[in-house]
């Protein structure tokens, strides 16, 4: 039996087209980021993903002009 060892989410949302610098270093230890809607840049995920771990993203009120699905999973590309 695999030990069990707790799972890192960081979490964040209403980043309003602005990622603070602060995030990729607190991110980075994470084993999964969830932003959680108004995300409004498609770069702001390209920046997520760049962090490392899986992001999922929760489309929010201010996310309405992208046809994204309620949810997104990326994947970093392999």
């Amino acid at each position: 039996m695999r030990p069990l060892h707790p799972l890192r989410i960081f979490i964040l949302a209403d980043t309003h087209n602005r990622l603070p610098k602060e995030v990729s270093e607190i991110a980075k230890g994470a084993d999964e980021i969830w932003h959680l809607g108004d995300v409004c840049a498609e770069r702001i995920l390209d920046e997520l993903r760049a962090i490392g771990p899986r992001v999922t993203v929760v489309r929010g009120n201010c996310d309405s002009n992208f046809e994204w699905p309620l949810v997104i999973d990326l994947v970093p590309a392999e």
